[in-house]
C-alpha cells in the first residue's frame, strides 16, 4: 500500500483528510422497530490488505447516498472520513476507532485484488465457554452436528423465528448456537439442498455471547450478523484441511485382529471424532490376513453421533 493511503491500524483520533484504500466486507443496516422501511444507520465493516479492520457508519439522511456509492465485497479509495471514538457498548471490531460519514465523504472504486474478502478475529470455543460475560461480540467457526427445528415464539406481541445448532470445534469444544430471524430462515433453506453426508462448516461474525440453559453460547444480532456456509474462503479451506487431518491420524491406527479390536478402544475414538460419513473408512482383516466387510461388536450409539 502507497504511503499516501493510512492503513487501518493506524486510524487514530484527530486524524484528518484520511485517505484509505479498503474492501467493503459487510454492509448491515438499522431499521426502525414501528417502521421497518425507516433506515436509521447503514453499517459497513471495512478491512484493508494487511489484514486491519474497522466499523464505518453513516447516519440516516446519508443512507441513501453512499447505499448508492457502494456494495458489499467492493475495493474502495475512501476519502474524508472522520475519525471517532468506537464507544458503542456492543462494538464489532476491537479498533480503538470508527469511521463516520459525512457528506463530502466520497467511495471510489478501484480493483484492489490483494485486500481480502474478509478478515475474521476467532474467539476459540473453550474461551467463549468459560466466559460469564453476555452481549460481547464475537466472530466464530465451527461445523454443525446438530439442528433443530425452526419455530416460532413471542415476545410483546412481536414473533420471531428461531433454530438451534450445536457447533463443534477441532478441539471436540461444543457450543450452542441461536439463529433468529432471516439468519434462521438460510439455515433451513441450506440444509433443504445439501448432502448430509459431507461436513457443514459455519462463520458466523459479529455474533453475541448469550447464555443458553446455564452455559455461555452464541446468538446473532440480527441483520448485523454475517452468516456463510461452507463459505469459499481460505478460512473454510484452512478449517477442512485440519479437519481431515486429525481424522486421517485418528484413523491411521495399526492393523488388528478382530479379536483385538473388539477388546480395543482406539477404534471407538477414531470413529467419534470422524464429521462425516465420508470421512469414516475402517480396514478389517480376519484371523488369515484376508480382508473381510463382516465384524462382530458393540458401539455405543453416541459413537456415531456425528456420521
Amino acid at each position: 500500500m502507497s504511503a499516501k493511503y493510512t492503513p487501518i491500524s493506524a486510524v487514530s483520533g484527530g486524524r484528518k483528510n484520511l485517505k484509505m484504500c479498503v474492501r467493503v466486507a459487510h454492509i448491515w443496516l438499522i431499521r426502525e422497530k414501528k417502521v421497518p422501511t425507516s433506515i436509521i444507520f447503514m453499517n459497513m465493516l471495512l478491512v484493508d490488505e494487511k489484514g486491519g479492520r474497522i466499523h464505518a457508519t453513516a447516519r440516516k439522511d446519508l443512507v441513501a447516498k453512499f447505499r448508492s456509492m457502494v456494495q458489499e465485497g467492493g475495493t474502495y479509495q475512501l476519502e474524508n472520513a472522520i475519525v471517532d471514538f468506537n464507544e458503542s457498548p456492543y462494538k464489532v471490531t476491537s479498533h480503538k476507532h470508527k469511521l463516520s460519514m459525512m457528506h463530502n465523504s466520497t467511495f471510489t472504486k478501484v480493483h484492489l485484488p490483494a485486500i481480502p474478502m474478509n478478515v475474521f478475529e476467532f474467539k476459540p470455543f473453550n474461551e467463549i465457554l468459560s466466559s460469564t460475560v453476555e452481549e460481547v461480540s464475537t466472530d466464530v467457526i465451527g461445523h454443525v452436528i446438530e439442528r433443530g427445528d425452526i419455530r416460532e415464539t413471542e415476545k410483546d406481541r412481536r414473533k420471531s423465528r428461531v433454530i438451534d445448532l450445536t457447533l463443534e470445534d477441532l478441539e471436540n469444544n461444543r457450543l450452542h448456537c441461536s439463529l433468529w430471524g432471516e439468519h434462521g430462515d438460510k439455515i433451513v433453506t441450506f440444509f433443504g439442498n445439501h448432502d448430509n453426508d459431507t461436513p457443514t462448516i459455519l462463520i458466523l461474525q459479529f455474533c453475541k455471547t448469550r447464555v443458553y440453559l446455564g452455559a455461555m453460547g452464541v446468538v446473532n444480532a440480527f441483520n448485523g450478523t454475517k452468516l456463510i456456509l461452507n463459505g469459499d474462503l481460505p478460512d473454510v479451506a484452512a478449517y477442512m484441511t485440519r479437519s481431515a487431518s486429525l481424522s486421517d491420524d485418528l484413523l491411521n491406527t495399526n492393523r488388528m485382529t478382530i479379536e483385538s479390536m473388539i477388546e480395543s478402544t482406539e477404534l471407538y475414538i477414531a470413529i467419534s471424532q470422524v464429521t462425516s460419513r465420508g470421512g469414516l473408512k475402517i480396514l478389517i482383516n480376519d484371523d488369515d490376513g484376508d480382508d473381510t466387510d463382516v465384524a462382530s461388536s458393540v458401539v455405543y450409539r453416541e459413537v456415531f453421533r456425528n456420521v
